[in-house]
This record gives structure tokens, C-alpha cells and sequence, in this order.
């Protein structure tokens, strides 16, 4: 005799019950229980209407053979991971980066030098002023490298006989300095403290030369570094050129406030210093772009 089932045993082989693949002995056992149960009768009930149900709904072909697609996939060998070939590279072969570094090394030095060399020349750029009413001085030499000068006092030429001295005069006053053997010379011509509002003339004058000197080497050297960062902007990480582009518009505007306030006061040395390091801060951040490693 077969003891009958429970609810949850029920629950648990009713798939087998439905499919008919279950046991004889245990198959008895789980009708015993349904025909005494009114629960799992009405649910043995319902499933059995469903399945009815579902068998006469038409039979759905797709609309093309999916299986050749399917077996194909399946039937692809294997390749194991690096025996394929590698993907192309995005970056510059090695060879033509070194090249390309070296290159612009090259470049940055040159750069160097020639902002170095004008920054030294300007410290040692001698100030003209007019010749006093004083006796003749000796003359006072400074001990100065003759090749360190030869920038400081070019376009400084000794007075002809019958030029004036005077600023007011239109014309240029006397050298102060000249090149020799043992440093930086005086010239005879300056003997005593300047007098009167020509010093002050003359210093404006002196500062607009300055400055245009300033504008003509960083130019040329800004210009250069621009043209190897824009030729290398590809190889650079987006993010990175788009911080590098916003501090070379903070540093432009500063550039642009130091014009203007120089352009009011030709003859402020404090302006005049304050953009040479705006115009060296924008020198020095394009040499750290020029030289940044290309992204991979």
C-alpha cells in the first residue's frame, strides 16, 4: 500500500506529474492525493487547461534559417590569445619618436640660449645719459667678459666731432660704455651727474627700445615653441592639451594687462620687468609641452 503525499511533496514533482515521467509507485501515490485534496486539484486542474491551451496555438516558424548562422559561430577554431596578430600600433614607431624628440630637444636648447643670452645682455645694457659741465674724469673700467658685452653694447657708437650731446637736441647722447681688452669702458665723454628733465626723456626712450627688444626675441622664440607644440598636439593626451591651452589664455591675458599698463607708463622699469616674466612663464610652459611623452 502507498502512503499518500503531502502539499510541499506535491509542489515539488508536479513538473514530472505533468510530463508523465515519474514512477509508477510514486505516480499513484501523488493522484491519491490530489483526488483527496482540493488545493492541488484545482492547480493540477488549471496547468492541465493551460497546456491544453498552449498546444493549439499555431506553430511559429521564423522567418529565415537562424541554425547556419549559429553553427558557424560554434564551429569557428578557437584562437589562443596573442597567436593572432598583434593590433596595428597607434603611436609612432620608437625610431621616429627619438628622432622627433631629439629634434625638438635641439630646438628648446636654441630657445634657451636665446633668451638666456638676452636676459644676461639686458642686466649689462648700459643707460645714456646726457653729458654734464664737468671737468674730464678718467676713464672707469669694469671687469667684464669682452665676449659677454659684445650684445649689451651693440648699436652704441662713440660721438662724431660736433654732435650734440644733448637729448633735447634730437640727437643721440654719447655712449657710456665700450668693449676692451679689460671690461666695460666709460666713456670720456659722460664726466658728471646729469642735470635738468633730459635724464628722465632719455629714460623713457631707453625703456621703449628695451621693451621692443623684448617683444622681438620672445617673440621669435614663443613662435617657435607654438609651431613644435601644435605639430605634436596629436600625440598628446586630450585632457592635457586642453589644460595646457586654458593657462596659455590666463597667461595672454596677463600679457595683454602688462602691454597696456606699460603702454601708460613707458619709462616704469617695474612694468617693464613684470612682462619679461609673464613673456618667460609663457616660454616655459611651451617647453614643458614641447617635451611632454606622447601618449600610447
Amino acid at each position: 500500500m502507498t502512503e499518500n503525499m503531502s502539499c510541499d511533496a506535491i509542489d515539488a514533482v508536479l513538473p514530472d506529474y505533468l510530463e508523465r515521467t515519474m514512477e509508477p509507485v510514486l505516480r499513484q501515490s501523488a493522484e491519491a492525493h490530489i483526488s483527496s485534496c482540493l488545493r492541488c486539484s484545482a492547480l493540477v486542474r488549471d496547468l492541465g487547461k493551460i497546456t491544453a491551451e498552449a498546444r493549439m496555438l499555431p506553430e511559429l516558424v521564423p522567418s529565415r534559417d537562424l541554425w547556419k548562422g549559429i553553427d558557424a559561430r560554434i564551429a569557428a577554431p578557437v584562437i589562443p590569445l596573442g597567436a593572432g596578430q598583434a593590433a596595428p600600433r597607434t603611436a609612432p614607431p620608437r625610431r621616429v619618436r627619438t628622432a622627433w624628440m631629439g629634434i625638438a630637444a635641439a630646438a628648446l636648447m636654441m630657445s634657451t640660449a636665446g633668451v638666456t643670452y638676452f636676459l644676461t645682455a639686458r642686466t649689462l645694457t648700459p643707460v645714456r645719459i646726457a653729458a654734464g659741465t664737468a671737468q674730464p674724469a678718467p676713464a672707469v673700467v669694469l671687469p667684464v667678459a669682452e665676449s659677454t658685452i659684445a650684445g649689451a653694447v651693440e648699436g652704441f657708437t662713440e660721438p662724431r666731432a660736433g654732435e650734440s650731446s644733448d637729448p633735447r637736441s634730437g640727437r643721440p647722447a654719447a655712449s657710456v660704455v665700450r668693449p676692451s681688452a679689460a671690461g666695460i669702458e666709460t666713456s670720456p665723454a659722460v664726466r658728471a651727474a646729469p642735470k635738468g628733465g633730459g635724464v628722465a626723456s632719455f629714460a623713457s626712450e631707453t625703456s621703449q627700445v628695451r621693451d621692443a627688444q623684448t617683444d622681438v626675441v620672445y617673440g621669435r622664440e614663443i613662435e617657435m615653441l607654438q609651431r613644435i607644440v601644435r605639430s605634436r598636439k596629436a600625440q598628446l593626451d586630450s585632457s592635457t592639451v586642453t589644460i595646457i591651452e586654458r593657462n596659455l589664455r590666463v597667461i595672454d591675458a596677463a600679457i595683454e594687462q602688462s602691454r597696456a599698463a606699460l603702454a601708460r607708463d613707458p619709462a616704469s622699469g617695474s612694468l617693464s620687468d613684470q612682462l619679461t616674466r609673464v613673456l618667460d612663464k609663457k616660454v616655459e610652459l611651451l617647453r614643458t609641452a614641447a617635451l611632454l611623452p606622447a601618449s600610447t
